[in-house]
């Protein structure tokens, strides 16, 4: 199915969503306001009733008050992604008596899961994975029409903790000597490969191996 986005869209969560997924949604909403100029931005809400117009309600299932309640009516089930690990569901809400506009729901099964999909949905939107590291700002446009499935979810991971934060510190911090903001360009530059490809932990270390040779000498002179 097909679903527009633009400058009407707010990003919505319940009171109780986590900091974490909440100061996502914020990023999220600055890389949006890099396409449409501007946005509804970050809203929190008690009760479905209060939604209206276009928009994403996102959430973590065990936290989210508004999950729960789409849930308990019956209109989506998060069967699929409970109790498993970084995992996220994309449905998408036609509207209704109580809500004339169209709802993508982006629901996690942990904060991690709601953190990958607000940010796959980013992309999707055209915004670049290092888009404030490289100064490479996506087109503006007054909207963006998406192919979508009426439900899509993601695979969980076949190692945990995607990205190399962890692994970067611990195979190249005795290595080289760097400044912070080098050491973060390359920490977010291999996590947006791991993202895509499914990596096992010995594989991870020779692509952490690949990548720091590779910059070094650029970021790290």
């Amino acid at each position: 199915m097909k679903l527009t986005v633009n400058a009407s869209w707010k990003l919505i969560c319940a009171e109780e969503e986590l900091k974490g997924t909440v100061r996502t949604a914020v990023s999220v909403a600055d890389d949006l306001r890099a396409v449409f100029g501007d946005i509804g931005g970050v809203h929190k809400s008690h009760s479905l009733s209060e939604i209206q117009g276009d928009g994403i309600i996102f959430g973590t299932i065990q936290e989210s008050d508004l999950l729960a309640s789409l849930e308990k009516e019956g209109r989506l089930s998060f069967d699929e992604i409970r109790d498993k690990r970084e995992v996220y569901q994309m449905c998408v809400l036609f509207p209704s008596v109580e809500n004339d506009g169209t709802i993508l729901v982006i629901a996690g099964s942990d904060k991690r899961g709601t953190i990958y999909g607000l940010y796959r949905f980013s992309e999707m939107c055209g915004i670049p994975p290092l888009r404030k590291w490289s100064g490479c700002e996506p087109k503006k446009q007054s909207g963006i029409t998406l192919e979508l499935p009426a439900e899509m979810t993601s695979h969980e991971p076949s190692v945990r903790y995607r990205g190399i934060f962890d692994i970067l510190i611990k195979s190249f911090s005795d290595r080289v000597s760097s400044s912070s903001y080098s050491l973060c360009l390359i920490s977010r530059t291999a996590s947006c490969v791991y993202k895509k490809v499914r990596l096992s932990t010995a594989s991870k270390y020779r692509t952490s191996d690949a990548l720091m040779k590779q910059y070094a000498s650029s970021f790290l002179a």
